[in-house]
């Protein structure tokens, strides 16, 4: 199954497989602009899934969210494009939360999942719904698949976090300043619906 809906201007579409050229160079667009508004910031991990995320950067090296982008290529994506007639592909593509499919979470006797590990939307589409129409087509997906979603965040991701509680997302796991002090990590998941 492919997915895929359009409401106004911004279409939604979902990419099981290799991600071709210009999605790769707009999710490291994407990912470049955002980097600092995660905890840590993208640049100082080397994958999605790290465990240990109380980091440093060492100011004297020059940080890049190169192996984070690398990572992000094996998995997969659900897009929001934006249509317009001057924009390139490219140019197109505001949104991505990408995902891995049928995932153990740390807890091996929790069902699978499908783990969401980055959304990101570009600053200029926030406050209209595009986080949650990507949501929205990865609950069609996990639902007719008969599998959870689930995500982490950090505990001050408000955001974030008001979006999951939105859509019956249960908190089931706090890892307590694991982002530093203060900063706890905070596992969501919200159960198949059918």
């Amino acid at each position: 199954m492919n997915p895929s809906s359009s409401t106004g201007d911004i279409a939604i579409y979902i990419k099981s497989s290799h991600l071709n050229s210009v999605e790769k160079t707009a999710v490291a667009d994407l990912v470049a602009h955002a980097d600092h508004e995660f905890i840590p910031p993208l640049s100082s991990r080397s994958s999605t899934t790290q465990q240990r995320l109380d980091l440093t950067i060492d100011s004297s090296q020059t940080a890049s969210t190169d192996a984070y982008c690398r990572e992000l290529e094996t998995q997969s994506f659900v897009f929001a494009v934006a249509s317009g007639d001057t924009a390139t592909a490219k140019e197109n593509i505001i949104a991505f939360l990408s995902y891995r499919p049928h995932t153990t979470l740390f807890d091996r006797k929790r069902p699978l999942s499908h783990y969401v590990s980055t959304i990101i939307v570009d600053p200029h589409y926030r406050g209209q719904g595009v986080a949650q129409r990507l949501y929205n087509a990865l609950f069609a997906i996990a639902d007719e698949q008969g599998v959870s979603v689930s995500t982490r965040t950090w505990s001050t991701n408000n955001a974030h976090i008001a979006l999951l509680k939105k859509n019956h997302f249960n908190l089931i796991t706090t890892i307590p300043n694991d982002r530093g002090e203060g900063l706890d990590t905070v596992y969501y998941e919200r159960q198949n619906q059918h």
